[in-house]
């Protein structure tokens, strides 16, 4: 063996004790493989590469992170607690498209969301497997994004909203718009 198959050998070992001293999760799956044409981390390849790696550690870190459930946590929370308000304050004015409802559907699903985030994360705390909480989630996921298309719909459908629940479309676009980029950023 030359030094070169030596440091690549030590280099590959180093890496799977590290991550398995970090996170035994990560072990398994960034586990030292062999063969010297072997990548030292095994990855996504082909087109959006990046984005699945960039989800995927996302999702890791979502479910070992404290952190970050709580960020999404009171990002939820924020998001009721708007719509909340926003729907008291505009609950009697009335424009040609059905906001009302979408916001109430579009924004309730954190009441479904927010169980699975915790759960999952529970889940994977007790390092159990939260593959099955991740298909829930997706499946969350498509139902949001259809609601959030419906949405969109109506919002720029919309011919007297702006004038007769000006407050209650301006919060609509918003969500519109907030909701766009974090996708975007998926």
């Amino acid at each position: 063996m030359s030094t070169m198959d030596d440091d690549l050998a030590l280099a590959r070992r180093l890496q799977a004790e590290e991550l398995a001293n970090a996170d035994p999760r990560f072990a398994a799956r960034f586990s030292a493989p062999q063969g010297a044409d072997a990548p030292l981390l095994q990855q996504n390849e082909g087109p959006g590469a990046v984005r699945n790696n960039m989800q995927e550690g996302l999702e890791d870190a979502s479910e070992a992170s404290p952190r970050i459930l709580g960020l999404y946590i009171f990002l939820a929370l924020s998001e009721l607690t708007a719509t909340i308000v926003v729907l008291a304050l505009t609950w009697d004015q009335q424009c040609d498209a059905p906001l009302h409802t979408w916001i109430l559907l579009f924004s309730g699903r954190l009441l479904f969301l927010v169980p699975l985030w915790v759960h999952r994360f529970r889940l994977a705390r007790a390092e159990q497997d939260t593959r099955k909480m991740r298909e829930f989630i997706k499946y969350a996921n498509v139902f949001t994004f259809i609601l959030f298309i419906l949405g969109q719909t109506w919002v720029y459908g919309s011919e007297t909203c702006t004038n007769t629940a000006h407050t209650l479309f301006v919060y609509c676009i918003v969500l519109v718009v907030i909701f766009t980029c974090l996708w975007r950023c998926r």
